[in-house]
C-alpha cells in the first residue's frame, strides 16, 4: 500500500512543480511524510505535499472500496502546505500568499496527479495563530484522489 500513496503524492508534488505551469509565486514544492516541517530559511517560500493521517472525515488514508466486480478503488488524502515568514500586518506579504493557495485550489480539481484523479479540493485553509505568533503564514488546500485498479 505504501508504495500506492508515495506514487499519489510524488505525483502531486510533480503536477505543482510542472514547468507549463504559471503560478503567480515561484516555488519548488517538496514531498514529506509528515506534515510537520521546521521552516529551513525564514524568507523562502516553502510548499510541502504530504499524506493526510487517518481522522477526521475520512476516516481511513487511503481508503479502499468495490467498484465493479474484480475493480477496487482507493481514496487517498493529501495535503499541500504554503509556508512563509512573513509580517503578518503587511497585507502586500500576506496576500500574494493566500492568492497562490487559491490558485491551487482552482486548478486541481479533475486534475490527473500520480494516476490518481483529484475529485474534491478543501481550502484554502490558513492559520491565523501561526500568522500572529510566530509570524509565519502557513496555508492548506486538501485533496481528494482516487483511483481504480
Amino acid at each position: 500500500m505504501t508504495k500506492r500513496i508515495a506514487t499519489v503524492v510524488e505525483g502531486v508534488k510533480d503536477w505543482l512543480n510542472q514547468e507549463a505551469r504559471d503560478w503567480s509565486l515561484s516555488f519548488s514544492a517538496e514531498r514529506y511524510w509528515t506534515p510537520v516541517w521546521q521552516l529551513k530559511t525564514a524568507q523562502n517560500l516553502a510548499v510541502l505535499v504530504a499524506p493526510m493521517a487517518p481522522s477526521g472525515e475520512y476516516e481511513v488514508n487511503p481508503g479502499r472500496r468495490q467498484v465493479t466486480r474484480g475493480q477496487k478503488g482507493f481514496v487517498f488524502v493529501v495535503d499541500i502546505g504554503v509556508i512563509k515568514q512573513v509580517d503578518p500586518q503587511d497585507n502586500t506579504e500576506v496576500d500574494p500568499l493566500m492568492g497562490l493557495c487559491e490558485e491551487i485550489a482552482d486548478a486541481a480539481l479533475d486534475q490527473a496527479m500520480g494516476g490518481a484523479q483529484c475529485v474534491r479540493v478543501d481550502g484554502p485553509l490558513w492559520d491565523p495563530e501561526n500568522l500572529d505568533s510566530l509570524k509565519r503564514f502557513t496555508g492548506l488546500v486538501r485533496l481528494k484522489l482516487t483511483t481504480i485498479e
